[in-house]
């Protein structure tokens, strides 16, 4: 194998290039000390800025405390706002509840008057029944005194207006309902 090549050089020599003068490394260092001092006025100006963006950052962080203290009042209103709508919602309910304890009480006491009236309307029946039953017991009693030719008292049974106009004149009619002492009294 062969050895490698190195490429061929050119150009200044290797050693004015690596070992530079002293003059260029002071100019180096001056103008690294230029640059420091540059850097330090460019930090110490913009500390108004900095202080400015302090101020910018205070304000926006009192913005957001207001905006925080608002959310918090908003919440609290609302939160009341949902205390008041529970409680009139339960008032709502025991309405209902008491509502529908009236209903059904309502109810109750309807279907009990309607069983009372219908009771009522069947005795009602039955005692029409009875007055007609009577009114025809009447009639034939009445026409079997005709028969008899008693008309006096008939006469005047008949020309009252009224049961307590009979019971007043002393009808026979009415002398039947007397008990027996009034009977007496009566007839003394």
């Amino acid at each position: 194998m062969d050895p490698p090549q190195l490429p061929e050089v050119t150009g200044k020599p290797l050693r004015d290039n690596a070992f530079p003068s002293r003059r260029h490394h002071i100019a180096a260092a001056r103008g690294g000390r230029c640059l420091l001092l540059a850097l330090a006025i460019a930090l110490a100006l913009p500390l108004p800025a900095a202080a400015q963006s302090t101020r910018e950052t205070e304000r926006k962080l009192q913005k957001l405390r207001t905006e925080l203290k608002g959310v918090a009042q908003e919440r609290r209103q609302i939160e009341g706002q949902r205390g008041q709508a529970s409680q009139q919602l339960r008032e709502a309910d025991e309405k209902v509840a008491r509502s529908g304890r009236a209903l059904a009480q309502t109810e109750t006491a309807l279907r009990e008057q309607s069983r009372a009236l219908a009771e009522a309307e069947q005795r009602r029946s039955s005692l029409q029944n009875n007055l007609a039953q009577q009114h025809r017991e009447l009639a034939g009693l009445l026409r079997a005194a005709y028969q008899l030719g008693n008309h006096a008292p008939l006469k005047l049974l008949l020309s009252q207006d009224t049961v307590a106009d009979a019971n007043r004149t002393g009808s026979p009619a009415s002398a039947d309902r007397r008990t027996p002492a009034e009977a007496a009294g009566r007839a003394a």
